[in-house]
């Protein structure tokens, strides 16, 4: 499927997917935001004002690209919906400006303005000057302001290699945004009501569409960096009375080993699960256990989507356990040939971008799109997924491409990796001391926990006939 043979996908007028972020008003008094550790909350109308007056000042009558270095701060959710309002294009990082990659995204990219959260600005600044802070982030902005801006439809540039560093991101447009948080919206039937808690990265796809969604229903959102294994975290949940709860397989995992009670948190009525591939132990304990006290929703999503694609619902959970839901609203999944798992919709990317020419660039998608994935559908309608036709992995909920971390290898011994979306196991027939060096640096480079990287010695590595690596059959031998 290319863009020349897309067919058109029915949808709602243009105006029917209005920008949450320019309506925010329309809530008045309504809860929109709390932060428990600056005890500081808004209003709907409160932070329209506030992102009304920080889209003032990132306005110049141009659009830019802004680089954010994204944390889970009340602070950085205003600067990005202020950005997002003034209708500039925004890179949105889960690193941090003195991580290595940012300079990669530096050189890449050539964002026109850098926020960042606190200290001194980084070796790499010379190009760029000291700019007025906005919402409490600190700026530089660019010297040159020669670039060329970027296309008027772009809003959104989110990276597509978990923490690599690589610079390849996906464009998004402020379409594909507004749709994609109504169609989550609709699936999820998300209303005023709903209170839901910052439990991954916004940084991260999956953690930003849950931000859309809720704000484009009305929603409060508690903003806050705490980890579901701390009590403190817990003690948010109690008394901001939240409702919903989103997280990816590792989070279900943690919470099946913690034997979770919804009982201790009576206000809890919502559990949300996407990222990646999900243990049939702890989906066996979802469905029976969990989906018979609250409502479980199983979602299958991509960056290249703008968050949701599939939304398994919880009345289905029972009998379709295995599947990733029906396509979202608006949305229509069809499988190829090859067995390739093709979406549609209003939500699909524009296309990729590896440097700051990429910007420039038209609709290269035309709505559809390759997920990779292989799978298929009932009779029902219902999509599975079967396997990935590529060489990109999810662990915890990030996506990694497996060529990328055979790659720091490739001075050492040549190496295969393969993965069960748990772990990435390393085949090498080199010295183990040096292959377990290299793997504990690539473990922080990578910012992947030691745990889901091992190695496996092998005399050789299986090839095909055409002298390719038989990742098939590398991935019978992991136990």
């Amino acid at each position: 499927m290319t863009p020349s043979d897309a067919r058109p996908v029915h949808l709602p007028e243009k105006a029917s997917f209005i920008p949450f972020w320019d309506s925010l008003d329309k809530f008045h008094d309504l809860p929109a935001i709390a932060e428990p550790s600056t005890q500081r909350s808004w209003t709907y109308k409160q932070l329209a004002e506030n992102v009304a007056a920080g889209a003032a000042q990132l306005s110049d009558g141009r659009k830019r690209l802004v680089l954010i270095f994204a944390t889970n701060t009340a602070d950085c959710v205003l600067l990005y919906l202020s950005a997002l309002r003034a209708n500039h294009a925004v890179f949105l990082s889960n690193h941090q400006i003195y991580d290595p990659p940012a300079a990669t995204i530096i050189a890449s990219y050539a964002p026109d303005s850098v926020f960042w959260s606190s200290g001194d600005p980084p070796d790499w600044s010379a190009e760029y000057e000291a700019g007025p802070s906005v919402h409490g982030l600190r700026q530089l902005r660019r010297s040159d302001h020669d670039m060329i801006a970027p296309r008027d439809e772009l809003l959104l540039v989110l990276p597509t290699s978990g923490s690599t560093g690589n610079p390849k991101a996906v464009r998004l447009s402020t379409r594909n945004i507004a749709a994609n948080a109504i169609q989550i919206q609709l699936g999820l039937d998300l209303g005023h009501q709903d209170r839901a808690v910052t439990v991954l990265p916004i940084g991260y796809i999956f953690g930003l569409s849950v931000l859309h969604s809720h704000l484009a229903s009305g929603s409060l959102i508690v903003i806050q960096k705490l980890s579901i294994l701390e009590s403190g975290f817990w003690q948010i949940i109690r008394d901001f009375h939240v409702t919903t709860l989103a997280g990816v397989p590792f989070t279900y995992e943690i919470l099946r080993q913690l034997r979770f009670d919804p009982r201790t948190t009576p206000s809890i009525s919502t559990l949300i699960q996407s990222g990646g591939k999900i243990k049939s132990i702890t989906l066996d304990w979802l469905r029976s256990t969990l989906n018979r006290q609250l409502n479980v929703y199983l979602m299958y999503g991509m960056t290249e989507g703008a968050g949701r694609l599939c939304i398994l619902h919880p009345d289905a959970l029972a009998s379709k356990s295995d599947s990733v839901g029906l396509p979202v609203p608006f949305g229509e999944v069809e499988i190829s040939r090859d067995s390739e798992i093709l979406f549609r919709g209003p939500n699909v990317m524009l296309g990729y971008a590896k440097d700051r020419t990429d910007l420039l660039r038209r609709d290269d998608c035309c709505g559809a799109l390759h997920t990779g994935d292989m799978g298929r559908k009932d009779t029902d309608g219902y999509v599975y997924i079967t396997g990935r036709m590529s060489r990109i992995c999810k662990i915890l909920g990030r996506r990694y491409s497996l060529e990328d971390i055979e790659s720091g290898f490739g001075d050492l011994e040549e190496v295969a990796a393969v993965s069960d979306d748990v772990t990435i196991t390393l085949f090498h027939s080199g010295d183990s001391v040096c292959m377990q060096d290299r793997a504990n640096l690539l473990t922080r480079q990578f910012n992947l926990p030691s745990r889901t990287l091992r190695l496996k010695f092998i005399p050789s590595i299986p090839r095909s006939l055409s002298g390719k690596v038989d990742y098939r059959a590398l991935n019978k031998q992991i136990s």
